[in-house]
């Protein structure tokens, strides 16, 4: 572990986590939206959400929209604000809570990074915070997705089909 003082300290987790979020925001807003067509392993309903039922008792409804939303920070990526209404829009909703799903994902990890030069203690803090930071904005996610999947009766491949042709495939 490398020793830092606590002025240091705050300094360099505070731009790491900058440099983490930025950067993989960034990365995935310039992936194709074919990348996140189909409907993988990660992103398939799973049992424990019990159809959409854990995210009522959760009331995400309630507080979703107080969650901040930078799908338009970078270009190439897409504001849900500017999706505009019904049709393959609804389509490329359900691509875009993909890609911010897959981001917030990629964000936990690089948690266990701050353990090289921190404390055990203040490393299990930065644990914390990427959980707390990251996981609402990806229950958000999976609580669209459900009710998209919903609305549009989306399967494994059909999104890819109902898709391609309406958006181009090198966005």
């Amino acid at each position: 572990m490398i020793e830092l003082s606590p002025v240091w300290s705050i300094i360099v987790n505070a731009g790491t986590w900058l440099f983490v979020h930025l950067g993989i925001s960034y990365g995935c807003a310039k992936l194709p939206i074919r990348f996140f067509m189909r409907n993988g392993s990660v992103y398939k309903e799973r049992g424990w959400e019990q159809n959409g039922r854990l995210y009522d008792k959760l009331r995400i409804k309630k507080w979703k929209d107080r969650l901040p939303e930078a799908g338009g920070l970078f270009k190439g990526g897409k504001a849900k604000r500017s999706l505009g209404d019904m049709g393959h829009n609804l389509l490329l909703f359900l691509c875009e809570t993909r890609r911010a799903e897959f981001a917030h994902l990629l964000c936990i990890p690089p948690s266990l990074l701050f353990f090289l030069w921190n404390p055990a203690f203040i490393g299990m803090m930065m644990v914390v915070y990427a959980l707390i930071a990251n996981v609402p904005f990806i229950m958000v996610q999976r609580y669209n997705r459900i009710r998209l999947h919903r609305i549009i009766g989306d399967s494994a491949t059909s999104s890819e089909k109902q898709v391609t042709p309406l958006i181009r495939v090198d966005e």
